[in-house]
């Protein structure tokens, strides 16, 4: 079937938000007296929202209390810093725009925070027709519920979308949503570790992801 919507994630697909996320978790970590993690850490931990990256980045046995707190510590100094070293990543813009001018509808599917992920596309990808990110009453990612969500926002079915991430979480969502996935090895997980993961086609450039959006063989 002809492909008229493209679903995206957002950290690690269509950005790369790691600096600046890892700035705000090592801020939350000074606070607490504690060492600084690196990015290469912190990378592992992105991917199923910010209350599981915290926690992820604080010690084991911290209390859900502490966890909450130090997410909204987070928070706080995140929304100021969101974009200091943030950027597209190569070719990305480029696909977006060529996508948008031959009429494709886009959306991000995100388990960022809504707000924060809002404020991204407006800065960097103004261009996209519907944004969901990590909010109150809707299901994160991998349960399908925000990316089915977006399909009925643009009009289209599962069937008549892609769905490209770079994770595992992505990979799940799209499945759990009967989407067809295009995985991208370019973020925050390896090639082998998305074929782990059972990504059935992955695309190693922004310009591959044209060419698979383009055949829609699926």
């Amino acid at each position: 079937m002809t492909k008229k919507a493209i679903l995206f994630d957002l950290d690690g697909t269509l950005l790369d938000t790691l600096p600046d996320l890892a700035e705000g978790v090592n801020y939350v970590l000074k606070n607490r007296n504690l060492p600084s993690l690196t990015e290469q850490s912190i990378r592992g931990y992105i991917g199923d929202g910010i209350f599981m990256l915290i926690a992820r980045s604080l010690p084991a046995g911290s209390t859900e209390d502490e966890i909450r707190k130090a997410v909204s510590e987070f928070r706080a100094f995140y929304k100021d810093n969101l974009s200091l070293k943030t950027v597209p990543y190569d070719g990305v813009p480029e696909l977006i725009d060529k996508l948008k001018s031959e009429g494709y509808k886009l959306g991000v599917v995100t388990n960022k925070l809504d707000s924060a992920a809002k404020l991204l596309c407006e800065k960097f990808y103004p261009s996209f027709d519907y944004i969901i990110g990590n909010r109150e009453g809707v299901k994160v990612k991998p349960d399908p519920e925000s990316a089915l969500i977006a399909l009925d926002a643009l009009g289209v079915t599962a069937s008549e979308a892609f769905f490209i991430g770079d994770s595992d979480v992505d990979v799940k969502t799209a499945h759990n949503a009967r989407i067809d996935c295009i995985a991208v090895s370019w973020g925050y997980r390896s090639r082998k570790f998305l074929i782990d993961a059972k990504a059935e086609i992955i695309a190693d450039t922004a310009n591959e992801v044209y060419e698979i959006i383009k055949k829609a063989y699926f």
